[in-house]
């Protein structure tokens, strides 16, 4: 009888730990270089001039998709902002944003469209699930310095 009570106590442990275990296994981010020409005009005179912007794509890989609400992202170009983009994606619904944003989901991988930005010197990044009871998923954090 102890040997199952323990057993019992045992398992309780283990399911309530994945219970509290974050739902985002895993989050990275690739940044692209994008090429503008652009005119500027400098004493009248117009030059041309090749101004570089990047293109910002994460990846998020989740334990499991099941009470997903929303999906939280936040990109700033120093740590602890928002100044680049501040944006909740409804989970399920896919598509191309007006805002230059992109949403897609193929099974527990995330595929999420960030923008276009100027070029700085880092980005920030982070990534929360919102549940459907109201609570919010342990953030994810990443950064890129150049």
């Amino acid at each position: 009888m102890r040997k199952l009570i323990s057993l019992l106590a045992g398992l309780t442990l283990f399911l309530s730990a994945q219970a509290q275990m974050n739902p985002i296994k895993h989050m990275d981010i690739t940044v692209e270089s994008i090429h503008k020409d652009t005119l500027t005009f400098i004493d009248n005179d117009t030059i041309p001039l090749l101004l570089t912007h990047h293109k910002a794509n994460m990846l998020v890989d989740l334990v499991d998709v099941d009470n997903i609400s929303s999906v939280e992202v936040i990109l700033g170009s120093t740590d602890g902002t928002s100044n680049l983009l501040s944006k909740s994606f409804n989970f399920s619904t896919e598509g191309i944003f007006t805002d230059g944003t992109s949403y897609s989901r193929q099974g527990n991988l995330l595929n999420i469209g960030l923008g276009l930005f100027p070029v700085t010197q880092a980005y920030f990044a982070s990534v929360k699930l919102h549940l459907e009871d109201g609570s919010y998923s342990s953030p994810l954090y990443f950064s890129i310095q150049y």
